[in-house]
């Protein structure tokens, strides 16, 4: 499936009884290399083969999609769209958002602004301490660290996950938007902003449906200079 880390994604094809060998070690350091797909294989396969595979579709699905990007994208690299489609896929799974969110982290790296995607700081925060993180608190968003885009501005040290091929297409052809903020809205969605007035706006509305709560690990967007913030402000 999208979305998992690369250890999880070598887990589970270290337990399969079908496949035979060992795993490279050196794949256990690598996110973001493999494309989530379905592979068949037959009984004997080795798992360094499949893991190679899962790696070269990757390079091809990236060559393709960045051979036909929208121009004056804010990236260096094939390597940074990986970084910000990791962060789309950790973000959402609804197909028609991913673009959207893509918007949004577009529009906040052309301005030099965080990004401040909750994803990041839990991916970070667990892969130097090892233990899960059920619910963002505010208090991990001032915990510096190489991914934590709360603190640091542009793109973590690393993709997050391993994403799919719609978030890496979305990473490469965001639609134009003149969203900077987003918040889950816990149906599945999420509500867009365009202010941060209009931000907060938003998660007051949603608390008083009481459809969220705040720190759902969904981002949710705080202003760089009041972090973090107390309660969302009225109009």
């Amino acid at each position: 499936p999208e979305g998992l880390i690369t250890n999880e994604i070598l887990s589970i094809i270290e337990k399969n009884k079908i496949l035979i060998g060992g795993i490279d070690p050196s794949f256990y350091e690598k996110e973001g290399i493999f494309l989530p797909e379905t592979y068949f294989f037959t009984k004997g396969y080795s798992r360094n083969d499949l893991l190679l595979r899962m790696k070269s579709k990757m390079n091809k699905e990236l060559d393709y999609e960045w051979k036909n990007r929208k121009k004056s994208l804010p990236y260096k690299s094939k390597y940074d769209a990986l970084k910000i489609a990791s962060i789309i896929e950790s973000e959402t799974g609804v197909d028609s958002e991913r673009k959207l969110i893509s918007s949004v982290f577009i529009n906040r790296l052309n301005k030099n602004m965080k990004l401040q995607s909750d994803p990041t700081v839990k991916y970070g925060l667990e892969k130097k301490n090892s233990n899960k993180i059920k619910i963002i608190k505010r208090s991990h968003l001032k915990l510096d660290h190489a991914w934590n885009t709360y603190t640091r501005k542009g793109l973590p040290l690393t993709p997050i996950c391993n994403p799919g091929k719609k978030s890496i297409i979305a990473a490469l052809n965001p639609i134009k938007t003149d969203y900077f903020y987003f918040v889950a809205d816990n149906k599945g969605g999420h509500l867009f902003a365009k202010s941060l007035e209009d931000h907060n706006i938003n998660i007051l509305y949603l608390k008083n449906k009481k459809l969220i709560r705040l720190n759902d690990n969904k981002s949710i967007f705080l202003d760089d200079n009041n972090l973090p913030l107390e309660k969302p402000f009225k109009k």
